[in-house]
């Protein structure tokens, strides 16, 4: 089994890497301060099982066969890499009307912080490769399903619990009219961010 050292490890780079900001951070933001806590949650979830299905995908080989074949890594990227430069354009665009203190008509289903949350993660094929990186370290032949297990739920977990963090302290009711009131600077700073990734990714 794994050992008690080993598996503070891992919880401890998984925990620096959910806490590091970039797209997965803009999107639990923008859901909770454009829509409710509700869809914060939801988004933070969705993205964690997304991130767990991610770390098993690894587990199990699939960030080697992506290094195998570059063309399919590349392909997934420049996929990626087109989501967020639309989901740039749409916070790029959005108004102050776009952010109202007054809960206006039906609420937007959860669908739509249920995909955000995880088509980030399987547009980012560099997480595939991150903890392919990371499980070689841990993993060995014959490995039980017990320790492939806890590997997956700790990956899980540590991000969910850290969106859903984040998701309670942007919806607290001290700061949420403030960055509501805020919230189309958000928008812009979110949209700036998704831009500078999906360039960095095509220039990589």
């Amino acid at each position: 089994m794994m050992s008690l050292t080993a598996w503070f490890s891992v919880f401890l780079i998984c925990l620096l890497g959910a806490a590091t900001p970039g797209p997965s951070l803009a999107i639990v933001m923008r859901n909770c301060v454009h829509r409710s806590r509700t869809h914060g949650l939801v988004a933070s979830w969705c993205h964690a099982l997304a991130i767990g299905l991610y770390a098993l995908a690894a587990i199990l080989g699939l960030g080697l066969v992506i290094q195998k074949y570059p063309t399919v890594f590349q392909g997934i990227m420049y996929l990626g890499a087109a989501y967020l430069v639309w989901l740039a354009s749409k916070a790029l665009r959005a108004g102050k009307s776009g952010f109202s203190l007054e809960k206006n008509g039906d609420p937007e289903p959860l669908t739509k912080a249920m995909v955000e949350g995880s088509t980030i993660v399987f547009l980012n094929p560099k997480i595939a490769l991150f903890f392919t990186a990371l499980f070689s370290q841990f993993i060995y032949p014959d490995m039980p399903w017990q320790v492939v297990a806890i590997l997956v739920a700790t990956v899980t977990i540590v991000d969910g619990c850290w969106y859903t963090l984040v998701s309670l302290v942007l919806s607290h009711h001290g700061l949420l009219p403030w960055l509501q009131r805020h919230g189309h600077w958000i928008d812009r700073i979110t949209g700036v961010v998704f831009l500078l990734v999906a360039v960095r990714v095509v220039l990589q």
